[in-house]
């Protein structure tokens, strides 16, 4: 698969992408490896994990007797959802052309999406509360799910909000730098997705600076510039949640 997927149908290369296929792009039948949300979901493409087991990895879209509102839903699925061996009776019924069979596993298709766990925290697997996202790439089952974590997890992995990632390397887990104290880190927690797209250009400028005054090789001058500008970033969002978020807050 390529090491740097794009959407076949639009050729966006944005971090939510699922595997749709394993053959490589131009072959078969013309499919990217790869697909956007709104791709996957025009040409109704089946996610590479609930490939029917007799062709596994070949470019496989959902037959027509599976509705629309339920291709929707499948592309949502969280990771873990196994949904290959009704997807592989699915295709067996629509080859032979038996109705009976094409109805009975839609049927199981829809139950398996209604019985669906909601989306899990990736450390403590609770679904109890707001999941916040903190990283996107390509999702084991359905796309843009990311890897999302429970607000004391958040905190106590010390992790960046995805909305709130450096935009040089925004997609991988971050985690805050030691300059960032933990009560910051707790309450830039509880910022929303307004406040964390308001500190994201702050982000852009701590987190090179931070890795330049950590890093063994950088020169005495430009460690001490480079934590100066870190230092400056860590006051831009100790301003920024001042008002948002009280420092009595959790």
């Amino acid at each position: 698969m390529s090491l740097d997927p794009r959407c076949g149908g639009c050729g966006t290369t944005g971090p939510a992408l699922t595997a749709i296929s394993l053959m490589p792009s131009g072959s078969g039948g013309g499919w990217s490896e790869h697909a956007c949300r709104p791709c996957l979901l025009a040409c109704r493409l089946i996610p590479v994990v609930h490939h029917p087991v007799s062709s596994w990895g070949e470019p496989h879209q959902w037959p027509d007797e599976v509705p629309d509102d339920l291709v929707e839903r499948l592309a949502d699925l969280a990771p873990g959802v196994v949904l290959q061996p009704i997807v592989t009776r699915l295709f067996r019924a629509a080859r032979a052309k038996a109705q009976h069979g094409i109805t009975a596993a839609v049927d199981e298709l829809q139950a398996a999406v209604d019985a669906a766990p909601g989306p899990l925290c990736m450390y403590c697997e609770t679904t109890g509360e707001p999941l916040i996202t903190v990283a996107a790439g390509e999702a084991t089952a359905g796309p843009g799910r990311g890897f999302q974590a429970c607000r004391d997890c958040l905190v106590e992995q010390r992790l960046v909000p995805f909305l709130a990632h450096p935009s040089s390397s925004r997609g991988d887990l971050h985690y805050w730098p030691d300059i960032v104290p933990t009560d910051l880190v707790r309450r830039l927690a509880d910022l929303d997705e307004d406040q964390l797209a308001d500190v994201q250009p702050a982000v852009d400028r701590l987190w090179p600076a931070a890795t330049l005054a950590t890093a063994r090789t950088t020169a005495d001058l430009e460690r001490d510039a480079a934590r100066a500008i870190a230092a400056d970033a860590v006051d831009v969002l100790h301003t920024a949640v001042r008002d948002v978020v009280p420092e009595t807050d959790r």
